[in-house]
């Protein structure tokens, strides 16, 4: 069904292109459209072939299986309620991954107001880089006859000839010049 639909809406564009271009021109001969009307017509049936095509299409394609990708978040926000009396003194034996339930009386009541909530954020941790990586170099390159400062300083071209920044009798700024 999906080809059909495919093909059911290439035919609508190709018609309601061709009415679109009738109906400005006036007429389009390669396509036997002689009058405005008959253009009105190709536009209606193109339309109808668009009414069709959604009908036939397919209401849901075939599931795509994505993959998950997790970065880590450099901070994390946490609300939490303020621990009350009974909870810290409540303690657990059993060593287990799920954290204990509260017990009844750490609850609060209906009628107790409700302790405002702590927020706690968390820095994730910046890594340092270590004297192992390497810190990325790019070559200094120097431009022949380029502004340079300081006077006297020197530089390699990128055909590697030796420049010096310097200046001339002619001309009173400094660039790089062949040594």
């Amino acid at each position: 069904m999906f080809a059909v639909a495919f093909i059911l809406t290439l035919v609508w564009m190709t018609l309601a292109v061709v009415a679109v271009v009738a109906l400005i021109r006036g007429r389009l001969q390669w396509a036997r459209i002689h009058t405005r009307k008959a253009a009105g017509w190709v536009l209606a049936a193109a339309a109808a072939v668009m009414v069709v095509s959604g009908l036939v299409a397919p209401k849901q394609l075939a599931p795509v299986q994505t993959q998950a990708i997790s970065m880590p978040a450099p901070t994390t926000t946490v609300a939490m309620a303020p621990p009350t009396a009974a909870a810290l003194t409540t303690t657990s034996t059993v060593p287990s991954a799920v954290p204990a339930p509260l017990p009844p009386q750490a609850i609060a009541s209906p009628s107790a107001p409700a302790p405002a909530p702590w927020i706690v954020t968390v820095q994730a941790p910046v890594p340092q880089p270590t004297a192992a990586d390497p810190v990325p170099t790019s070559p200094q390159w120097v431009t022949p006859g380029a502004f340079c400062a300081p006077q006297g300083a020197t530089g390699t071209s990128k055909t590697g000839k030796v420049m010096v920044c310097s200046t001339t009798a002619t001309n009173n700024r400094n660039r790089w010049r062949h040594e």
